[in-house]
């Protein structure tokens, strides 16, 4: 079951203390993991983190119905900076100072799904927390289509491990498994998306933004996602790891099958990724590792910082006159553009975009 909530006719605070007053009894004298979206250091109006209102109110509802309630996440990428990532974004001063970098103490957890990774590092507060809610941020994603519940969990995994683990799941079918396998580690109790705003286009953070006032609720990860995927105009079933996560049975993703409290509609020509509309999502899945895009550089406002660089997993990204992409070492995971401060490396809108690009290239090669 997915609850839609409208902010044009609701507020905030009422929104959580209904959804929260039911599990007064299971957060009452325990400690609660808060889990937002802190993706990096975004004020609230970028749009790229879960807003601070959201996360105040139900830090501030936990404290009345007598939890323990504690903020955080871990960044990915190079961010360095936790406190000032945190502090732009609000989210520290929406837990009351009281929001940590969740990746400070790991644990080992065996992955018995994964062939290829058999086991990885976890926020100990993460898998150790007695209730657990996830404040993911409705995005767009280039590689997983969708930012949600699912992927927000991938903030329980060390900053350097999160480059790694792109490398080493490098086909969108492997990160989208490993997605889920992260899941299920530890689902949390309860799952409310903030969509006071929504990103749509290329995001998870340069996406473009659109004023949509809802927030969703469900106990549910998966048919959360699938219930926001459809709102944003996307085939759920095309979205790679809720495919997966509905095959293993964790949950619903025909948004005709979920039972939806609220009204269900799709936003108004919503923008996917670039990456939904290309041929990878329209043909053949044997062909999906014969074409990939890869990502351009708009040296007009590249400042050359090396952010890129520094958080591409397969090394394949050198500093030339402005940062060159190594078409035969890019993976397409799209990390560079997702971790670009600037928004400078983008997508191309199609192949025949792409293979524009790739003559371009080619000529700055010689």
């Amino acid at each position: 079951m997915v609850n839609i909530y409208d902010l044009n006719t609701n507020k905030i605070e009422p929104i959580i203390f209904e959804i929260l007053k039911t599990f007064e009894t299971s957060v009452n004298k325990k400690v609660v993991l808060i889990k937002p979206n802190l993706l990096g250091a975004y004020d609230p109006e970028h749009g790229a983190t879960t807003h601070p209102e959201v996360v105040k109110h139900i830090y501030q509802q936990l404290k009345m119905l007598g939890a323990n309630p504690i903020g955080g996440d871990s960044p990915g990428g190079t961010v360095t900076d936790f406190e000032f990532a945190a502090s732009i974004s609000g989210l520290k001063q929406a837990c009351e100072e009281n929001f940590v970098s969740l990746t400070r103490e790991v644990t080992e957890v065996n992955l018995p799904a994964n062939k290829k990774i058999p086991s990885i590092f976890i926020s100990q507060l993460y898998k150790n927390a007695p209730f657990i809610i996830n404040v993911p941020k409705m995005k767009t994603h280039t590689l997983t289509t969708i930012t949600g519940a699912i992927k927000n969990l991938y903030g329980i995994i060390p900053g350097s491990l999160k480059l790694r683990l792109h490398s080493e799941a490098s086909s969108i079918k492997e990160f989208s498994s490993l997605l889920v396998d992260i899941y299920q580690i530890r689902p949390p109790d309860i799952n409310i998306m903030e969509a006071i705003t929504a990103m749509e286009g290329d995001g998870p953070a340069h996406g473009s933004i659109r004023k949509t006032n809802l927030i969703l609720y469900s106990t549910n990860a998966i048919e959360l996602d699938a219930i926001a995927a459809y709102m944003m105009g996307i085939n759920p079933r095309n979205v790679h790891h809720l495919r997966i996560a509905n095959q293993r049975g964790l949950g619903e993703i025909n948004p005709e099958k979920i039972k939806v409290i609220g009204n269900l509609f799709r936003i108004p020509s919503f923008k996917p990724p670039s990456t939904y509309k290309t041929f990878l999502e329209r043909a053949l899945n044997r062909f999906a590792n014969i074409i990939a895009l890869t990502p351009n550089i708009n040296t007009k406002i590249c400042t050359k910082c090396g952010d890129c660089i520094k958080n591409c997993p397969k090394n394949a990204i050198n500093m030339k006159e402005y940062p060159l992409i190594n078409r035969a070492d890019c993976i397409s995971c799209f990390v560079c553009a997702e971790y670009c401060p600037l928004g400078a490396i983008y997508l191309p809108k199609s192949i025949k975009g792409e293979f524009n690009a790739r003559i371009k290239r080619r000529l700055r090669l010689k």
